[in-house]
């Protein structure tokens, strides 16, 4: 069985929104399309599944269409935790570009660009570690 793979942190809030308004994936693909967006309501069940990736613009559209702050769109995150923490946890440790505040600003950030190819021989600043 092929692995699952979330595409998106933003479909659970679309879906319940959506239901919210008693609205059908039609009626909202409807919705979106009126806003200019070429969508099915198959695009709408991927983007609620988290099986797509929605972009930034897409993301103005559906809050637009919804008549909702953008904001509510995207889950409310455990202010206890940091925030890689969470988004990582969501989905499912797939996200592996996000590393820790600490380890980003100990020699294994410095580890993992040495290794990179950057153009012209140019090298990324690494932020020292405050002390104080």
């Amino acid at each position: 069985m092929k692995e699952r793979k979330c595409r998106n942190i933003v479909g659970p809030q679309v879906r319940r929104l959506r239901s919210g308004k008693d609205w059908s994936q039609e009626r909202l693909a409807s919705e979106l399309q009126m806003h200019g967006w070429k969508i099915s309501r198959c695009g709408v069940a991927r983007i609620e599944s988290q099986e797509v990736w929605v972009g930034d613009f897409e993301t103005m559209l559906m809050a637009d269409a919804l008549g909702v702050d953008m904001r509510e769109l995207f889950p409310h995150f455990n202010q206890q935790q940091p925030l890689y923490s969470s988004v990582n946890k969501m989905l499912d440790g797939q996200v592996k570009s996000l590393m820790a505040p600490d380890d980003i600003l100990s020699g294994e950030s410095k580890r993992l660009t040495a290794s990179m190819k950057f153009p012209s021989g140019e090298k990324p600043i690494i932020p020292a570690k405050n002390i104080g």
